[in-house]
């Protein structure tokens, strides 16, 4: 009987572990799985630290929400994919002289991934890709020019649109592009807001 106990724990401890390694998903190339409670209780606490710190400002704890300055010494906040993003970034639209926002023409879908480029003074402020639809810029009052590039969906090519923008030395100044794009607002998404790109999320 002892020696028949052996073999069968032998086979139940195989089918165990080939069971788990059925039910783990293949890792990504360069990714290792692990059951170390250590590490497991280490990834918990960096997600609950990454949580309060979202909590206590989320708008720059947020990926969907960028805030930085440009080569040309602009502070901006990029951003607004999400609903919770644009939200973020409404709360602080009152820090900037102007708000860009990119949207399809006629649906009034919103538009990300738009090269945007700010030019005064004989100077490109800002020259970088746009981290969803919403822009907004710190500028010193004076005349720009908004140019925004970007290959909309449905089209065959880049679209360029250019705006000139008169920015004030109090207030802010709002610059719409609209790019003629398939994109379109989905029904769970149609708010009193549509056709506003500015409107509050």
């Amino acid at each position: 009987m002892k020696h028949l106990v052996q073999p069968l724990l032998i086979a139940s401890a195989c089918a165990l572990v080939a069971q788990v390694q059925a039910q783990t998903p293949p890792s990504a190339p360069g990714v290792s799985v692990s059951t170390d409670p250590a590490q497991a209780a280490a990834v918990e606490r960096a997600a609950r630290d990454l949580q309060a710190r979202q909590a206590a400002n989320p708008a720059s704890g947020s990926a969907l929400v960028v805030h930085g300055r440009t080569d040309g010494g602009v502070d901006f906040v990029s951003g607004g994919v999400s609903v919770g993003a644009r939200a973020a970034m409404h709360t602080e639209r009152a820090h900037y002289s102007l708000w860009v926002a990119t949207v399809a023409q006629g649906s009034g879908a919103y538009l990300s991934d738009t090269h945007l480029r700010i030019v005064g003074g004989g100077k490109v402020l800002v020259d970088r890709t746009m981290d969803g639809p919403w822009f907004f810029a710190a500028l010193p009052p004076g005349r720009y020019e908004v140019i925004a590039t970007m290959q909309a969906d449905g089209t065959d090519a880049a679209q360029t649109l250019s705006q000139p923008v008169d920015v004030p030395a109090s207030g802010q100044r709002q610059a719409v592009l609209r790019f003629v794009s398939s994109a379109t607002v989905a029904p769970e998404m149609d708010s009193p807001d549509k056709g506003n790109p500015f409107g509050r999320p």
